[in-house]
């Protein structure tokens, strides 16, 4: 267990014994994220902020196969990876041609963006919430047109399952719905009124829930430092170039501390520049696509509407998390494979057939290079406290992790040196670094 997985398992009996699970219907089931960091009760409940019961029912089904050993949820954890790479290439293997649904597979498969999402099991939501979003999408695409009650009836369940699992799931109507118009476009198959209303009836009941009967107890917590427009419009665009870089350069993919709120940026600096530059070649992409392959359209928008909720002020206190981006990027992994397949087409003019078999070899040794590195970040808390100070050194969350560690061996000129250093951090924010340095 690492990071958030202490609280959930370690430090928490709420999920030692089945005779809690009833509990996941009680008013009491979201929790608030001082009483998970904050507090000594032995029993922390769900350890979530949001009304997730899905991914709850998943932690008590290890418990009960793998007790609370590690290695099971881990387990269970890389299968719904593996089921979700599958699915996906099922899907673009019907859409496209197997030859792409091998590269977005491979993709998705090996990207280390997704590593923290497999790695982490107090993550689970993300690789749930994709399993059900890419199984309800994949029931779609295959019965829509021979069997369409078939494929709303498996979709709509999909839909519903997805959003119990995690809230991101919202938008994914507007996804069908676009994929459907673009794809559909003269054929018999369109959307049809019942199909909009099935899915509205399930999202209003979902928002009801939501926001009346299990409220999150996250809902108002300021994420970045909104002091005004301007302030937000920077800290969004150093969001997107953030995810950017970790999809087009892999290699600087692995752990990142919640940056709850970003260092102050200047008026002016070229960083802030070339990524401003960054952001405005994504919207420009997402341009072009629309205009010269209109039925792609609807990957630009799985992409940016499964983000949308992880990037609103007041609903996520975090905006910046790698996990975030698993269920985005498998929308964007098909983009990809696509363009590097027209690459790969153009390659067969300058390039010998041995270089360009080389030049794949490579690439997929990079990606599952650095995937593989990077889950070995999540081995314990020493090493993701080390990796953060490594890429992170101005950001407090690593030292304070470290320090623990620290404390705990009993190392404590160690442990008050990391903790001195978290404080430096004009972002710090954590009690429990001040109460262990105190000590």
């Amino acid at each position: 267990f690492a990071g958030d997985d202490n609280a959930l398992f370690v430090g928490n009996s709420f999920y030692k014994d089945l005779a809690n699970f009833p509990r996941v219907f009680n008013a009491d089931y979201n929790v608030s994220g001082y009483e998970i960091l904050y507090t000594d009760l032995q029993d922390k409940g769900s350890g979530s902020v949001a009304y997730r019961p899905v991914t709850t029912l998943s932690f008590f089904l290890d418990s009960a196969v793998w007790g609370m050993a590690p290695f099971g949820f881990h387990a269970t954890s890389l299968l719904l990876h593996i089921i979700n790479t599958l699915i996906l290439y099922a899907i673009v293997a019907v859409l496209f041609s197997t030859g792409t649904a091998f590269a977005a597979a491979l993709i998705f498969g090996l990207h280390p963006v997704n590593a923290e999402a497999v790695a982490a099991i107090a993550y689970r939501s993300d690789l749930l919430v994709a399993f059900f979003v890419l199984a309800g999408f994949w029931a779609w695409v295959s019965f829509r047109r021979e069997r369409p009650w078939m494929a709303l009836g498996l979709c709509a369940a999909a839909y519903g399952l997805a959003l119990f699992s995690k809230e991101s799931a919202l938008l994914f109507p507007l996804v069908l719905w676009v994929f459907t118009r673009s794809w559909d476009a003269g054929r018999p198959a369109r959307l049809r009124w019942y199909d909009g209303a099935a899915f509205g009836i399930i999202a209003c009941s979902y928002l009801y829930v939501y926001f009346l009967v299990f409220p999150n107890k996250a809902l108002g917590e300021a994420g970045f430092p909104l002091d005004g427009p301007v302030a937000y419009a920077l800290a969004f665009v150093q969001t997107i170039a953030f995810y950017l870089k970790q999809v087009f350069w892999p290699l600087s993919a692995g752990i990142v501390p919640p940056l709850y709120a970003f260092l102050p940026a200047k008026a002016f600096s070229w960083g802030l520049l070339a990524q401003v530059l960054s952001v405005v070649f994504l919207a420009l992409a997402f341009w072009k696509i629309s205009r010269l392959r209109p039925r792609d359209t609807w990957l630009s928008l799985w992409a940016v509407l499964f983000l949308l909720p992880a990037l609103l002020p007041g609903v996520n206190p975090n905006p910046v998390a790698l996990r975030y981006l698993y269920l985005p990027f498998a929308g964007a992994a098909v983009l990809l494979a696509l363009g590097v397949l027209a690459l790969w087409d153009r390659g067969k003019a300058w390039l010998s057939p041995f270089l360009r078999k080389a030049v794949c070899a490579c690439a997929i040794v990079a990606l599952g290079g650095s995937s593989f590195l990077s889950a070995l970040v999540w081995k314990d808390n020493f090493s993701a406290g080390s990796a953060w100070i490594r890429s992170y050194p101005d950001h407090y969350m690593g030292y304070g992790i470290r320090g623990i560690e620290f404390f705990r061996k009993g190392v404590y000129d160690r442990a008050a040196q990391d903790f001195e250093a978290a404080m430096k951090d004009p972002r710090f924010n954590n009690l429990n670094f001040h109460y262990l340095l105190g000590f």
